[in-house]
């Protein structure tokens, strides 16, 4: 049993967390969400992290067929580490990672800051993990009895909700 939580938990389907703890069984398994509030006392061995709590990004390119891939891409400001076309604000926003190493992450996270300032901490995290495995019909969020992959969000001030340099993920 292994229990985690930070000031943020995004959880997908536009449900974001606050004050609440992740419990998971050794298998990685979520078994519980307990909200602190309700708590008498404090969750025991819980570490808590300074950032935001997300499911792992979710590489939209390695799930759907090259014809469907290119219909998508015409709908939508799809964004990768290599390449950020010009951005339409009147459409959804898919960024996809793509198995890139942390360097290149950050430093693609660090053009997206001087480019477009006005992105917020939940439409990257919705674009990096959520709207990609929506489209997919992927079970890619943090609700009880699933298994995602943990990650924790560092470079984004939490009262703005804005990026700041520089941005990157790890699993926890």
């Amino acid at each position: 049993m292994s229990r985690v939580s930070s000031q943020l938990i995004f959880c997908g389907n536009d449900n974001i967390l606050k004050n609440t703890v992740i419990e998971r069984n050794a298998a990685g398994k979520i078994e519980r969400l307990i909200p602190l509030e309700v708590q008498q006392h404090e969750t025991a061995r819980t570490i808590f992290y300074n950032g935001i709590i997300s499911s792992n990004p979710f590489s939209i390119s390695e799930h759907l067929d090259s014809e469907t891939f290119f219909n998508l891409k015409k709908n939508v400001n799809y964004f990768t580490p290599d390449e950020i076309p010009a951005y339409n604000p009147q459409k959804k926003l898919i960024i996809d990672l793509k198995g890139t190493d942390q360097k290149h992450i950050s430093a693609f996270f660090n053009q997206l800051i001087a480019e477009i300032p006005q992105l917020s901490s939940e439409q990257i995290i919705n674009a990096a993990c959520y709207y990609p495995a929506f489209i997919c019909q992927s079970d890619n969020v943090i609700i009880e009895n699933n298994d995602p992959v943990l990650v924790l969000w560092l470079g984004f001030d939490l009262r703005s909700g804005k990026m700041i340099s520089p941005v990157s993920f790890t699993i926890i």
